[in-house]
Protein backbone atom coordinates (compact mmCIF):
# COMPACT_ATOMS: atom_id res chain seq x y z
CA UNK A 1 0.00 0.00 0.00
CA UNK A 2 1.55 3.27 -1.18
CA UNK A 3 0.39 5.28 1.83
CA UNK A 4 1.94 2.82 4.27
CA UNK A 5 5.30 3.06 2.48
CA UNK A 6 5.15 6.86 2.58
CA UNK A 7 4.38 6.76 6.29
CA UNK A 8 7.34 4.46 6.94
CA UNK A 9 9.63 6.80 5.02
CA UNK A 10 8.41 9.79 7.04
CA UNK A 11 8.95 7.85 10.27
CA UNK A 12 12.51 7.06 9.19
CA UNK A 13 13.15 10.74 8.51
CA UNK A 14 11.81 11.55 11.97
CA UNK A 15 14.19 9.05 13.56
CA UNK A 16 17.15 10.55 11.68
CA UNK A 17 16.33 13.99 13.05
CA UNK A 18 16.04 12.52 16.53
CA UNK A 19 19.48 10.99 16.24
CA UNK A 20 20.90 14.26 14.98
CA UNK A 21 19.49 15.92 18.09
CA UNK A 22 21.12 13.25 20.32
CA UNK A 23 17.73 12.15 21.51
CA UNK A 24 16.47 8.60 21.97
CA UNK A 25 12.90 9.03 20.72
CA UNK A 26 11.82 5.81 22.46
CA UNK A 27 13.61 6.30 25.75
CA UNK A 28 11.48 5.40 28.74
CA UNK A 29 13.78 6.78 31.45
CA UNK A 30 12.59 10.37 31.10
CA UNK A 31 16.13 11.76 30.82
CA UNK A 32 16.01 12.92 27.21
CA UNK A 33 12.29 13.33 26.70
CA UNK A 34 10.32 16.51 27.10
CA UNK A 35 8.43 16.57 30.41
CA UNK A 36 6.64 19.38 32.16
CA UNK A 37 8.18 21.26 35.03
CA UNK A 38 6.33 21.08 38.34
CA UNK A 39 4.71 24.47 37.76
CA UNK A 40 3.49 23.71 34.23
CA UNK A 41 0.25 22.28 32.90
CA UNK A 42 0.36 19.67 30.16
CA UNK A 43 -2.78 21.14 28.62
CA UNK A 44 -0.87 24.40 28.09
CA UNK A 45 2.27 22.75 26.75
CA UNK A 46 3.41 23.65 23.25
CA UNK A 47 3.58 20.26 21.59
CA UNK A 48 4.93 21.74 18.35
CA UNK A 49 7.79 24.17 19.14
CA UNK A 50 9.57 23.09 15.92
CA UNK A 51 12.78 22.24 17.74
CA UNK A 52 13.43 18.80 16.20
CA UNK A 53 12.48 16.95 19.41
CA UNK A 54 9.79 14.37 19.95
CA UNK A 55 7.30 14.81 22.77
CA UNK A 56 6.13 11.30 23.60
CA UNK A 57 3.71 10.28 26.32
CA UNK A 58 2.89 6.68 27.28
CA UNK A 59 0.28 5.30 29.64
CA UNK A 60 3.10 3.27 31.22
CA UNK A 61 5.04 6.42 32.19
CA UNK A 62 5.47 6.92 35.96
CA UNK A 63 4.64 10.56 35.28
CA UNK A 64 1.10 10.72 33.87
CA UNK A 65 1.51 13.93 31.89
CA UNK A 66 -0.26 12.39 28.92
CA UNK A 67 -3.61 12.12 30.70
CA UNK A 68 -4.45 15.80 30.24
CA UNK A 69 -3.49 15.56 26.55
CA UNK A 70 -5.82 12.57 26.12
CA UNK A 71 -8.60 14.57 27.78
CA UNK A 72 -7.94 17.52 25.47
CA UNK A 73 -7.95 15.30 22.37
CA UNK A 74 -11.16 13.43 23.24
CA UNK A 75 -13.11 16.12 25.09
CA UNK A 76 -13.47 13.98 28.21
CA UNK A 77 -11.33 12.06 30.71
CA UNK A 78 -11.73 8.31 30.07
CA UNK A 79 -11.65 5.74 32.85
CA UNK A 80 -7.98 5.32 33.76
CA UNK A 81 -8.45 1.68 34.83
CA UNK A 82 -7.94 0.20 31.37
CA UNK A 83 -6.76 3.29 29.50
CA UNK A 84 -3.76 2.71 27.21
CA UNK A 85 -2.21 5.44 25.10
CA UNK A 86 0.86 6.26 23.04
CA UNK A 87 1.10 9.92 22.02
CA UNK A 88 3.92 11.19 19.82
CA UNK A 89 4.34 14.80 18.68
CA UNK A 90 7.29 15.86 16.55
CA UNK A 91 8.05 19.12 14.77
CA UNK A 92 11.02 20.83 13.18
CA UNK A 93 11.74 23.34 10.44
CA UNK A 94 10.31 20.99 7.81
CA UNK A 95 6.92 20.54 9.49
CA UNK A 96 5.29 18.20 11.96
CA UNK A 97 4.57 14.51 12.36
CA UNK A 98 2.11 13.27 14.97
CA UNK A 99 1.05 9.73 15.80
CA UNK A 100 -1.62 9.18 18.46
CA UNK A 101 -3.20 5.92 19.63
CA UNK A 102 -5.67 5.43 22.46
CA UNK A 103 -7.60 2.40 23.72
CA UNK A 104 -10.24 2.86 26.41
CA UNK A 105 -13.63 1.96 27.82
CA UNK A 106 -16.40 4.53 27.52
CA UNK A 107 -19.93 4.97 28.78
CA UNK A 108 -22.94 6.35 26.93
CA UNK A 109 -22.23 9.94 27.97
CA UNK A 110 -18.63 9.73 26.75
CA UNK A 111 -19.80 8.28 23.44
CA UNK A 112 -22.13 11.24 22.92
CA UNK A 113 -19.27 13.67 23.61
CA UNK A 114 -17.02 11.79 21.20
CA UNK A 115 -19.58 11.95 18.40
CA UNK A 116 -20.28 15.63 19.05
CA UNK A 117 -16.60 16.62 19.09
CA UNK A 118 -15.70 14.76 15.90
CA UNK A 119 -17.67 14.68 12.67
CA UNK A 120 -17.68 10.89 12.43
CA UNK A 121 -18.77 9.01 9.35
CA UNK A 122 -18.87 5.32 8.56
CA UNK A 123 -17.02 4.13 5.44
CA UNK A 124 -20.39 3.72 3.75
CA UNK A 125 -21.42 7.30 4.61
CA UNK A 126 -18.06 8.62 3.39
CA UNK A 127 -18.63 7.03 -0.01
CA UNK A 128 -21.91 8.93 -0.38
CA UNK A 129 -20.28 12.27 0.38
CA UNK A 130 -19.31 13.76 -2.97
CA UNK A 131 -17.20 16.46 -1.30
CA UNK A 132 -14.93 13.92 0.40
CA UNK A 133 -15.27 10.50 -1.23
CA UNK A 134 -12.30 10.91 -3.60
CA UNK A 135 -9.85 11.73 -0.79
CA UNK A 136 -11.33 9.02 1.42
CA UNK A 137 -10.97 6.29 -1.20
CA UNK A 138 -7.43 7.41 -1.93
CA UNK A 139 -6.65 7.22 1.80
CA UNK A 140 -7.86 3.65 2.26
CA UNK A 141 -6.63 2.49 -1.16
CA UNK A 142 -10.10 1.38 -2.25
CA UNK A 143 -9.39 1.28 -5.99
CA UNK A 144 -8.88 -2.47 -5.68
CA UNK A 145 -12.34 -3.80 -6.59
CA UNK A 146 -11.75 -7.20 -5.00
CA UNK A 147 -12.94 -5.78 -1.66
CA UNK A 148 -15.93 -3.69 -0.66
CA UNK A 149 -15.46 -0.34 1.04
CA UNK A 150 -15.77 -1.70 4.59
CA UNK A 151 -13.12 -4.33 3.95
CA UNK A 152 -10.79 -1.63 2.63
CA UNK A 153 -11.43 0.42 5.77
CA UNK A 154 -10.73 -2.60 7.98
CA UNK A 155 -7.49 -3.33 6.17
CA UNK A 156 -6.40 0.28 6.53
CA UNK A 157 -7.12 0.33 10.27
CA UNK A 158 -5.42 -2.99 10.88
CA UNK A 159 -2.36 -1.89 8.89
CA UNK A 160 -2.02 1.26 10.99
CA UNK A 161 -3.23 0.30 14.47
CA UNK A 162 -0.79 0.08 17.37
CA UNK A 163 0.14 -3.27 18.89
CA UNK A 164 -1.95 -2.74 22.04
CA UNK A 165 -5.10 -2.16 19.98
CA UNK A 166 -7.31 -5.08 18.90
CA UNK A 167 -7.92 -6.02 15.29
CA UNK A 168 -10.90 -4.31 13.71
CA UNK A 169 -13.51 -6.74 12.41
CA UNK A 170 -16.51 -6.51 10.08
CA UNK A 171 -19.09 -6.33 12.86
CA UNK A 172 -17.32 -3.47 14.69
CA UNK A 173 -18.58 0.08 14.59
CA UNK A 174 -16.08 1.88 12.33
CA UNK A 175 -15.78 5.63 11.87
CA UNK A 176 -13.46 8.12 10.22
CA UNK A 177 -13.38 11.80 10.99
CA UNK A 178 -14.74 13.67 7.99
CA UNK A 179 -12.11 15.15 5.66
CA UNK A 180 -9.52 12.54 6.66
CA UNK A 181 -6.94 12.27 3.87
CA UNK A 182 -3.40 11.00 3.31
CA UNK A 183 -1.87 13.95 5.17
CA UNK A 184 -4.07 13.75 8.23
CA UNK A 185 -6.66 11.23 9.34
CA UNK A 186 -8.47 9.85 12.36
CA UNK A 187 -10.06 6.41 12.65
CA UNK A 188 -12.18 5.04 15.49
CA UNK A 189 -13.51 1.54 15.96
CA UNK A 190 -15.74 0.27 18.75
CA UNK A 191 -16.20 -3.19 20.24
CA UNK A 192 -18.96 -3.14 22.83
CA UNK A 193 -18.05 -0.23 25.09
CA UNK A 194 -14.35 -0.45 24.20
CA UNK A 195 -13.17 2.26 21.82
CA UNK A 196 -9.92 2.48 19.90
CA UNK A 197 -8.63 5.71 18.41
CA UNK A 198 -5.75 6.35 16.00
CA UNK A 199 -4.75 9.68 14.57
CA UNK A 200 -2.01 10.64 12.12
CA UNK A 201 -1.00 14.12 11.02
CA UNK A 202 1.85 15.13 8.72
CA UNK A 203 2.26 18.68 7.57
Amino acid sequence: MIYKYIRNILSSIQQLFAIASNMDSHSYDGKDRQFLSSDSSCSNMDLHPYDGKERRFLSSDPCKDGLSIVKKILGFAPNATDLIYDLSFYSDGMGLLDNVAISMSIDDEMEIILKEKFELQTPEQACKDNTWVKDFKWLIDSEDTRFNIREHALNFINDNKFSFQPISELDDEIYFVKWSNVNGWTAIWKKGMKVNYIDYCQG
